[in-house]
Order: structure tokens, then sequence, then C-alpha cells
């Protein structure tokens, strides 16, 4: 590691706080290394992939603490596990990158959120209507594998849903006939 010692001034009262600079090999997979500064949780410390990426994932001094022993994971840490994993997916097989679908961390409290007292048709369309978003560039019964992760109960959970198109279209042949 590189080390740089830098000062910031911050307030209008000129108060001066020093801080490092930690330049982080490539090989970690951090684009943005940010500024660390003493005392400063939210400082932002890395960006991953990059800082143009619209889904990037931003690290801060908060979150690499939690990686101590006895600490939890929060949604960040495990959003950047994921599209590590995502990007190493993408230049290892590219094909099968194509066949997955990976929702952040966020995605599964969300739907649960939408669908809380949903049991008519119009309160179901409304619960869809909210999480439409995360899903309209895309067809999920065309993946293979669906990566949900899941926080319930401070455990986090990955769910990875195998060939979802395959089980509509069981579903579907299970029906019964609508000829007349």
């Amino acid at each position: 590691d590189d080390e740089v010692q830098i000062t910031a001034e911050t307030g209008p009262g000129g108060g001066v706080r020093s801080g490092r600079r930690t330049r982080r090999n490539s090989d970690a997979g951090f684009a943005d290394f940010g500024v660390r500064l003493k005392g400063d949780k939210a400082a932002r410390i890395a960006v991953y992939p990059d800082k143009a990426a619209k889904d990037a994932i931003v690290l801060t001094e908060d979150e690499l603490a939690r990686l101590e022993e006895g600490e939890f994971l929060n949604g960040s840490l495990v959003d950047y596990r994921l599209r590590f994993f995502q990007e190493e997916l993408k230049s290892l097989d590219p094909e099968m990158f194509e066949r997955c679908h990976f929702f952040n961390s966020f995605f599964y409290k969300r739907l649960l959120q939408t669908m809380q007292g949903g049991s008519s048709a119009k309160e179901r369309e409304a619960a869809y209507q909210h999480v439409r978003g995360w899903t309209m560039h895309v067809d999920l019964f065309t993946k293979d594998y669906i990566f949900v992760p899941i926080n319930e109960g401070l455990h986090w959970s990955l769910a990875v849903v195998c060939r979802p198109g395959l089980w509509a279209q069981q579903q579907h042949a299970a029906l019964p006939s609508q000829q007349p």
C-alpha cells in the first residue's frame, strides 16, 4: 500500500483534520480509493467497479469496520461481494453471465414491503408496480439463475432461483385445457 499524508480543511472555523489516502492493488477490485479521514466513518474509501457505473457500490470506513470479528455485515458489503462475483463471471464466462440475473440487497426487502396485506387483485397489481422497475429490462423467465440476497433476523442468505422459465412452463402445462 502507498500511503500519502494529506490535510483537509473543514468547516467555517477552519478546523483541520489529518487523514491518509490509501491506494490498493488493482487486484483488490477497487476502482476509486477516496480519502480516509480519521474519525469520519462515512468517508468514502472505495467505489466498485468505478464511479461511472450506474449501480456502483460505495464502501465507507464504517463498512470496512463491519468486516471485523463480531460485527454484522450490511447491504453494501453484500452488494460489493455479489457485484465482484458478477464481474468475475462476466470476464471468465460471458455466456453464463448472460444466463444469470443478480438483484441487489434491497430488492427482497422492497418486495416484502409491497406484498404486505395485498390479497386482492388490485392490491397485488399495486405491489407489482412498486417492484416493476427492478425487472423492467430483463425477462427473468429466460434466465437460468436468479440471485437474490436476503437479510432476515440479522442473517444473510443468498437465494438462487434455478430455471424459473422451466418451472413456469411446467405450471402452465399442468393447467386444465381451455379448449371447448
